[in-house]
């Protein structure tokens, strides 16, 4: 856990260039469908850069950040700064201390998918926190082509990171959410562009990625 946490603390600021400005708008976009009530519990699980936190925060929602990394926690307790009711806290996903039906909605962006082993555990967590009713949302990559972006966000760390790229793809996920018990289970395939700091197409452009969101109803 700690070589994990330092690896993303390191990372910080090839996140904030090269990952964020797509993170963002994956998040608007499932900021966007979700169309939580005003005034919604939201929880933000494996946080990162804190870019779903801050525009749910924008919203008007009451948000609690959740990582393992202790440089990015406090990162993004500094985003969300300016919005009272809404905190950023060092937590695992897999042994959350909040009660139950906490939340009216919980999202995870590229984080769940990375468990491996521990995904049953990290579902069956987030179907504790988040009241019956309430919504639940993965974006993971939809092509295990994809997973290489972690790799090159690791190399553009200063001294690159030397770091195994691992995750349960999208069918595999997509059967973890089923026998987690969660209700009205869909998906969508967003397109965003990804820049890339060191690969590019041979014509190059950045190459294009894809991810994928599983919006499921507790």
């Amino acid at each position: 856990m700690n070589d994990s946490v330092n690896v993303f603390d390191i990372s910080l600021p090839a996140t904030v260039q090269w990952v964020e400005p797509t993170t963002t708008i994956i998040a608007n976009e499932l900021l966007d469908e979700c169309a939580l009530p005003p005034g919604a519990r939201v929880l933000d699980v494996g946080t990162g850069t804190g870019p779903l936190a801050e525009g749910a925060a924008q919203r008007g929602y009451r948000v609690n950040a959740i990582d393992t990394a202790p440089i990015l926690t406090t990162y993004v307790t500094g985003r969300l700064a300016p919005f009272p009711g809404s905190t950023a806290e060092l937590m695992d996903v897999t042994a959350m201390t909040y009660p139950d039906d906490a939340f009216d909605a919980a999202f995870s962006v590229f984080t769940v998918m990375y468990l491996r082993d521990a995904v049953p555990a990290a579902l069956a967590e987030l179907r504790r926190v988040v009241r019956p009713g309430g919504t639940v949302a993965i974006v993971h990559w939809a092509q295990s082509s994809m997973s290489p972006i972690m790799r090159v966000l690791f190399e553009s760390a200063e001294p690159p990171l030397d770091v195994p790229v691992d995750y349960v793809d999208a069918h595999e996920l997509a059967a973890a959410v089923t026998r987690a018990g969660f209700l009205d289970d869909a998906s969508s395939c967003p397109r965003p562009t990804i820049s890339s700091p060191r690969r590019t197409t041979s014509s190059g452009s950045s190459p294009r990625s894809t991810s994928s969101c599983r919006r499921s109803v507790r």
